[in-house]
């Protein structure tokens, strides 16, 4: 799968709503901790053209992420060379880009501005190797 969004919470209302314009782009991992709600999202998504795959998955278990985080490897064919350290890190800084955005659009409307900071790269050798990667890619993100 070359473009896969994880939707966590994906078995109704909303979050199974936002699957669906998701899925638009990119094949969809929904999970969730109702597997009959869950297997019944995969069987609309699917209908509605969407790649889908379901995986049960109670976010406050670290288990029950970390089998998760499992079968996101061996859906996306990431072998152990295909894994890098750094994957929490750049995971984390973009649920942070992605969690300001949401917050500017809902405060925005309001007058009040959401920044956020995110480390960057220093015009080095090492980082105009990162210049289109890593905290290069960051950058063209820009501030909010």
């Amino acid at each position: 799968m070359p473009n896969v969004a994880v939707v966590a919470g994906g078995a109704g209302g909303m979050v199974l709503a936002a699957a669906h314009v998701v899925g638009r782009d990119s094949a969809v991992v929904i999970s969730d901790v109702d597997p009959d709600r869950l297997r019944a999202a995969e069987r609309e998504l699917s209908e509605a053209g969407i790649v889908c795959t379901a995986t049960v998955c109670d976010i406050t278990d670290r288990g029950s992420v970390a089998a998760l985080v499992t079968e996101l490897v061996r859906l996306c064919n990431l072998g152990p060379w295909a894994r890098r350290p750094q994957l929490a890190y750049v995971l984390s800084k973009n649920f942070v880009i992605w969690h300001s955005k949401a917050m500017a659009a809902d405060f925005g409307a309001k007058g009040a501005r959401v920044l956020s900071v995110s480390p960057g790269s220093f015009d080095t050798a090492m980082g105009q190797l990162e210049k289109n990667v890593a905290a290069g890619a960051l950058a063209q993100l820009g501030a909010l």
